[in-house]
């Protein structure tokens, strides 16, 4: 079928608009991919970035970090949920954890020296072979927590929720417990350095910290 050219212009005019449309199409399309893969990072309390990743929660970017060795020295984590994380290893000295979930968290052989956990949920953790010497867990709730064969060595657990928690051949000394809950909580094999030691309590806690020690005072 022969077009004059007035027929012939508009039809090449209708297949540039549809050109048109079909860019805008695959260039929204693009857009709205590189959005979607908006990246969570970890920064330092300084506020650089020491890892990125494209997973959609903070535990599984932490997990991630942590699976390939990634120093999360003095990482800011005020606050984050990883509750049930595997911690296994992570290099977390100096961290920000404060307010932090970590409730049945697994940390063994975690570096948190001079990190700050205090008011850290770690409800029923695993802490073995830990080492948090100068930590601050000050009102931490460690309840029914598993503390094996850790570093408490200055720790600060003043305030602290030590209900039923189980303490088995862990350093307490200089060990700060003024203030904690320690009713039914279980030491065993625990390092006190008595004579001239520094650990505080208040005389409320006495019998409970006896108790913990396995000892009954009687009349």
């Amino acid at each position: 079928m022969k077009l004059s050219k007035e027929e012939a212009l508009k039809k090449i005019e209708e297949l540039l608009k549809k050109i048109e449309e079909l860019k805008a199409y695959i260039e929204n399309g693009e857009k709205k991919e590189t959005s979607s893969n908006v990246k969570l990072q970890i920064k330092s309390v300084y506020g650089s970035v020491l890892f990125e990743s494209e997973k959609t929660t903070i535990k599984e970017v932490v997990e991630e970090a942590i699976i390939k060795n990634v120093n999360l020295t003095r990482a800011n984590l005020e606050g984050a949920n990883l509750k049930g994380a595997n911690l296994k290893g992570a290099r977390l000295r100096g961290a920000n954890l404060k307010g932090a979930n970590l409730r049945i968290s697994y940390l063994e052989d975690a570096d948190l020296r001079g990190a700050d956990l205090e008011r850290a949920d770690l409800e029923n953790a695993d802490l073995i072979n830990v080492d948090l010497e100068d930590a601050c867990l000050e009102g931490a709730n460690l309840e029914y927590a598993k503390v094996e064969d850790t570093n408490l060595i200055r720790v600060n657990l003043k305030d602290a929720k030590l209900k039923n928690v189980l303490l088995i051949d862990v350093d307490l000394e200089k060990t700060n417990l003024e203030g904690a809950d320690l009713r039914d909580a279980n030491f065993y094999h625990v390092k006190l350095f008595g004579k001239g030691g520094q650990n505080k309590i208040k005389k409320s806690q006495v019998n409970d910290f006896l108790k913990a020690l396995g000892i009954i005072v009687e009349d």
